[in-house]
């Protein structure tokens, strides 16, 4: 009996530590509750963020100190060699002091670089730190219009919610009104009028689920760029949720409406040309290629040295002991100086010298390449933002106020039993329509801004004298 209740304390025992330690193994694998805080981040916070993270960044960081300590190791002479030998020692019986030629030898010898490759070479150097500098530079650009663009999305996303939000709302109290006068039957309201109000319902409310599935992959995407999920976008500080980006000059849409816009255009497109070819010369995407040829000229440079002589100046201390007989010996100093002639391989370096010439050329046509697409991106982009200031201004003068007037009409014929009830669904979803169509147009001009940002915001500063870019593209 005793056995048996021993036996029994034992197996409670157990069972104890055994939920206890299934409730520690529960815990430890739930996910932790104290969850990180959620950080709020305006635009320009989470650019300066997402530079600060970005691991490209800090690459190009990492070659550009390549660069630089390359350079301060290459314009440096070649270590001096030493020697040490005895020369003319007798073989058979290795005294020193036998033959009178027989000597202990100290040589020196210092190479010379051939030319000014030393210099140049440095200079190189230089120029790779500079492009990885400007490669920064455009880097950081680009991944400022990526962010912006995305974060125009969710701008967009965030006012169409709204804008659904605020249909649906009265799109209910217009299937309330149905409800009611069909319930109660009043007026000429059929019971596909309510099942259509209720299927339109339906569709604002699946549509605002779709928004909220494209917003959380907008933010999956903008996530990347700062290695954290635990953050929400903060819309406090701009202009009615929507972004301004305000270029250096201004749409003129006095013309549109008398359709002088494409004369107008043709009209300014010479003076746009001279007032903008100098900032274009200045874009980092020109300034890197610039970088590239002068890099290039360097290397042809450095090709041309293998033409000149290798100098080597050499000198060396002969001691000799004295003759056995007593008799001082002079000690030896010889100095000469020694050299190659570039003869047999002229071929190698002639060619090598036309490859680097030939790269030079290619970097010059390519910029002025680079130069044609940025002044073309120019106008295209300022055309863009002409038509669809021209379209914001006819949505919000005349298309919408139309459509709301047009809804408030139906609305009002069907609640005085004077109209169609599909006429008011169709009302309302024509508002809805070209506020989203309005929405839609303020979000692409601002794209083109950014582009137009890009191309102008994002230039070059330095002493460099502003050039003529037609005499580029001419060239």
């Amino acid at each position: 009996m005793l056995f048996r209740q021993c036996f029994v304390d034992v197996k409670n025992f157990a069972l104890v530590i055994l939920m206890s330690l299934t409730s520690v193994c529960a815990s430890s694998l739930e996910p932790s509750t104290t969850n990180e805080s959620i950080q709020a981040y305006t635009l320009e916070q989470f650019v300066a963020r997402a530079q600060v993270f970005s691991p490209h960044l800090k690459s190009i960081a990492s070659k550009q100190l390549v660069a630089r300590n390359n350079a301060e190791a290459s314009d440096t002479m070649p270590d001096p060699s030493v020697s040490l030998a005895f020369a003319n020692l007798p073989i058979g019986s290795f005294d020193f002091a036998q033959e009178p030629m027989t000597q202990f030898q100290v040589g020196v010898s210092q190479s010379f670089n051939r030319g000014d490759s030393a210099k140049l070479n440095n200079q190189s150097w230089q120029q790779s730190a500079k492009l990885s500098e400007i490669e920064s530079r455009i880097y950081s650009a680009q991944l400022r219009k990526a962010i912006w663009h995305l974060w125009l999305e969710l701008v967009r996303i965030k006012n169409k919610r709204e804008l659904v939000e605020q249909s649906l709302i009265l799109l209910q109290q217009v299937n309330q009104i149905a409800n009611a006068n069909y319930s109660n039957a009043v007026g000429r309201t059929r019971q596909s009028d309510v099942i259509r109000s209720q299927l339109e319902v339906t569709r604002y409310q699946e549509q605002l689920l779709s928004l909220q599935q494209t917003e959380s992959d907008i933010i999956n995407q903008l996530s990347g760029w700062i290695g954290t999920r635990q953050w929400q976008p903060d819309f406090t500080n701009s202009d009615s949720n929507i972004l301004i980006i305000k270029p250096d000059w201004l749409f003129s849409h006095e013309n549109y409406s008398n359709g002088n816009l494409n004369s107008e255009m043709e009209h300014n497109r010479n003076a746009d040309f001279q007032r903008w070819s100098h900032r274009l010369l200045n874009h980092p995407e020109v300034k890197i290629i610039e970088q590239k040829v002068a890099q290039s000229t360097t290397q042809e440079a450095i090709v041309e040295q293998t033409y000149r002589p290798q100098w080597k100046l050499n000198a060396s201390y002969g001691y000799r002991d004295d003759a056995p007989s007593g008799m001082s010996r002079d000690d030896f100093f010889s100095i000469g100086v020694s050299f190659d002639l570039p003869i047999f391989t002229s071929n190698k370096q002639d060619k090598t010298s036309f490859a680097a010439s030939y790269q030079t050329q290619s970097f010059k046509y390519e910029k002025q390449e680079k130069l044609t697409r940025l002044f073309s991106q120019v106008f295209t982009v300022k055309q863009k933002v002409e038509n669809l200031s021209a379209r914001e201004n006819y949505f919000s003068d005349r298309l919408l106020k139309q459509a709301e007037e047009q809804a408030e009409a139906s609305l009002t014929s069907y609640t005085n039993d004077d109209g169609d009830f599909a006429e008011v669904i169709r009302a309302r979803l024509d508002v809805l329509n070209l506020s989203l169509q309005k929405l839609d147009i303020n979000i692409n001009k601002q794209k083109q801004l950014i582009e137009w940002n890009y191309l102008f915001e994002h230039f070059m500063s330095g002493d460099d004298q502003p050039t003529n870019l037609s005499d580029e593209v001419q060239s």
